[in-house]
């Protein structure tokens, strides 16, 4: 699970096997004050366990643009 406010993540936590193998990309993205979406493009050092935080942030960028394209496309009806 990750926390966010305003795209930043600011609290995350994982219970798997695997946790550690997640825990600690998540700690340095709250340190450093990572936004959901940059997360999506970092190299993952463990791609068969941390590929999952990629592609949840990678969602997440998608459903964003998403949105903003549908307001682009009504902004552009309405002008």
């Amino acid at each position: 699970m990750i926390v966010t406010v305003k795209d930043r993540i600011v609290g995350a936590h994982a219970l798997s096997p695997s946790a550690g193998e997640l825990i600690h990309e998540l700690a340095l993205a709250i340190r450093f004050g990572v936004a959901i979406n940059e997360l999506s493009e970092l190299v993952h050092i463990y791609p068969t366990i941390s590929t999952g935080i990629a592609q949840m942030a990678a969602d997440r960028s998608y459903k964003t643009a998403r949105r903003y394209r549908a307001l682009a496309k009504l902004s552009r009806r309405l002008g």
